[in-house]
């Protein structure tokens, strides 16, 4: 990270992401402390086995750029769209309004599918977005506050346009837990940045393909993981908040483990803080610790919202599994 000068930084994305991210920081302390966690800024999540390994899961369209006008648009003309389907509209920029008309009904939401390394389209084809990283400039700053630190951007942006993924390692439950207690250890315990996404998928597709055993309510949850703590992008410094204006969905590229792609649940104005909802993103129609502020059975406690909506829960939500 190189500073240009009265507490700026200009782009601590290095040149990785398509626009400059930029953080202003009230103080060399503050930088310090940041900078001794956050050590690594990546663009999209590491999927363990994944970063030598770069053959895609998926078969590819044969769009060419002399194949069609519109290239990846049309079920009947590209294999993507038509074993997946297309979500994005044919604006500029791209829109996922389809399914964000979806989620207030409680619908479930299915995955995006992005042409991949396989397909013959080329980088600018429609059907590619997430993959390219963030395209919204934006500001990360320090709210003096309990909220610690936030984003702003620094345009208007439209519902339904993406704004950037929530990227980190995609670990297991398993090590999450190692990270934050320690082998053990009996402490207490700390707020963390982990985000635990949950698909629920039919049970008989999962029998066929051998994943899982049925359950009772006849879907199983297929969950990623992912830990932002020391690696990762603009995400890990977006803020909960019980009123969102930032709605995620898993989109899947080249592996089965997805990204999180965040894309505007409404309108933003510029200058507007961005912010998600926790409980949101911890699965749909899944168990959500109660929000008592009370000890859970591990001995932890609730952390306070802070994010001032008027419809706020009081507590942050969190997955009391981990």
């Amino acid at each position: 990270m190189q500073t240009v000068g009265g507490g700026i930084i200009a782009d601590i994305s290095s040149g990785l992401e398509p626009v400059p991210v930029a953080l202003e920081y009230s103080s060399q302390e503050k930088l310090d402390e940041l900078q001794a966690v956050h050590t690594r800024y990546i663009v999209h999540s590491i999927i363990p086995g994944r970063e030598d390994d770069r053959a895609c899961y998926y078969d590819g369209c044969d769009c060419s750029s002399t194949s069609a006008t519109n290239l990846c648009l049309n079920e009947s003309r590209c294999g993507c769209i038509a074993m997946h389907g297309c979500y994005y509209t044919r604006t500029t920029p791209p829109l996922l309004t389809l399914l964000l008309d979806l989620q207030p009904s409680n619908s479930p939401t299915p995955p995006i599918y992005e042409c991949n390394s396989s397909c013959a389209c080329p980088p600018t084809c429609s059907n590619r977005l997430v993959q390219h990283g963030c395209r919204v400039p934006v500001r990360v700053f320090h709210t003096g506050t309990a909220r610690g630190w936030s984003v702003q951007v620094m345009r208007a942006v439209r519902r339904g346009e993406f704004v950037c993924e929530y990227a980190g390692e995609v670990v297991r439950a398993r090590e999450i837990r190692k990270r934050r207690w320690g082998e053990g250890s009996e402490g207490t315990g700390t707020g963390n940045y982990v985000l635990c996404l949950r698909e629920y998928v039919c049970v008989w597709l999962l029998l066929i393909l051998y994943i899982l055993e049925p359950s009772e309510n006849g879907a199983q949850a297929l969950r990623t993981n992912i830990d932002p703590t020391t690696t990762a992008n603009l995400g890990r410094y977006i803020n909960h908040s019980c009123s969102p204006n930032l709605s995620l969905f898993p989109v899947r590229v080249d592996s089965v483990v997805p990204l999180v792609g965040m894309f505007a649940y409404r309108d933003i104005a510029e200058g507007e803080e961005l912010g998600f909802d926790y409980a949101g993103v911890i699965g749909y129609g899944d168990e959500v610790a109660p929000s008592n502020g009370e000890e859970t059975e591990n001995g932890r406690t609730r952390c306070l919202c802070n994010a001032g909506a008027g419809v706020c829960r009081g507590w942050l939500p969190f997955d009391a599994r981990l």
